[in-house]
């Protein structure tokens, strides 16, 4: 079985508090995690160590009824530096289940923070390609947020 693995990095204008926050508040994780054509509904979200996450992904077009449920739990948070998650998605698709490991790491520099969120056993149905994608849209989403509450 092949373990695909992937990393996304970005800069965010804002020091690593406001990252960290931005990481870890639930209201904060769901505008900036929710793909444009999708809304993030959050059940459960404690960042903190063996805190459970859940939330599902619901598409914001009726006549697409696709609706993405995600469960996991915090493995470990490091403020302001380091967040490590395992996630899975809650499907019959034997190509998307499985769990990723995620590690979030934030690093302070000279005004800006660099964010590199690290994957770990993706599914194989998912595409890599879009999967980066998506991370890439989601830490714009949060540098935009984090720069309109400056």
């Amino acid at each position: 079985m092949q373990i695909n693995i992937s990393t996304t990095s970005r800069s965010i204008d804002a020091d690593s508090d406001r990252v960290f926050q931005a990481l870890t508040d639930p209201l904060m994780v769901a505008s900036w995690r929710s793909p444009g054509n999708m809304k993030l509904s959050i059940m459960k979200y404690d960042a903190k160590a063996n805190g459970p996450i859940s939330y599902k992904f619901e598409s914001k077009d009726p006549t697409r009824h696709e609706t993405y449920k995600i469960t996991g739990s915090f493995i470990s948070v490091t403020r302001p530096q380091r967040i490590i998650a395992e996630e899975e998605i809650v499907t019959d698709i034997t190509l998307l289940q499985g769990k990723t490991l995620i590690i979030y790491e934030v690093t302070y520099q000279a005004g800006t923070s660099q964010i590199s969120v690290n994957r770990q056993g993706i599914p194989g149905g998912i595409d890599i390609s879009c999967e980066n994608g998506y991370w890439d849209y989601a830490l714009t989403k949060m540098n935009d947020l984090l720069a309109s509450r400056s």
